[in-house]
């Protein structure tokens, strides 16, 4: 989060113009939000989503809705509302779905099932993570993979044929973890 906040402060400090930008062009905008949100900076990171969702409500894009629900679960998570948090998360999916952005629906998933394994749900956890697992996996996304594997580690075990407990490791040629 700090290199995210040190790249993204210079641009920010622009962001009355960049208002006018399209948003689904504007990536870094909700990784700024997100980047303070868990840097425990939850006033500030409120006001730059806002100014984001904003901005991707009124144009309607739906891959830039799906970013700003992405950082609006995660503020939600950093501020302790978790309910809010997870319906942030679906909703996110749910303006991915249609697209062709495995990665940002991995990274939801990913965020989504940290979250419901915090909150002891261990099964649907497992169902997020393995679902995002199994994207990172066919994406080659290295280091969001072990993200993903590291909250697998936690004694989860996704459903067959979506990530580590379904070998989809093994089935792409990849190494499976330890733990697999």
């Amino acid at each position: 989060p700090g290199q995210v906040l040190r790249v993204c402060a210079d641009a920010m400090a622009e962001r009355a113009r960049l208002g006018n930008l399209e948003p689904a062009r504007l990536k870094f905008w909700p990784a700024y939000a997100e980047a303070l949100a868990r840097t425990g900076q939850l006033i500030e990171a409120e006001a730059a989503l806002h100014e984001y969702e904003c901005a991707a409500q009124a144009r309607g894009r739906k891959s830039a809705l799906a970013a700003a629900s992405k950082a609006r679960g995660i503020l939600d998570v950093a501020a302790g509302r978790h309910r809010d948090a997870a319906a942030a998360f679906t909703a996110g999916l749910r303006h991915l779905a249609g697209l062709p952005l495995p990665l940002d629906e991995a990274l939801i998933r990913l965020e989504f099932g940290r979250l419901l394994r915090h909150l002891g749900q261990r099964r649907s956890a497992a169902r997020e993570l393995g679902r995002a697992r199994s994207l990172l996996v066919g994406l080659g996304a290295a280091p969001f993979l072990r993200r993903c594997d590291a909250e697998l580690g936690a004694g989860l075990v996704p459903e067959p044929g979506m990530g580590a407990g379904g070998c989809a490791g093994a089935e792409s040629g990849l190494p499976l973890t330890p733990r697999q």
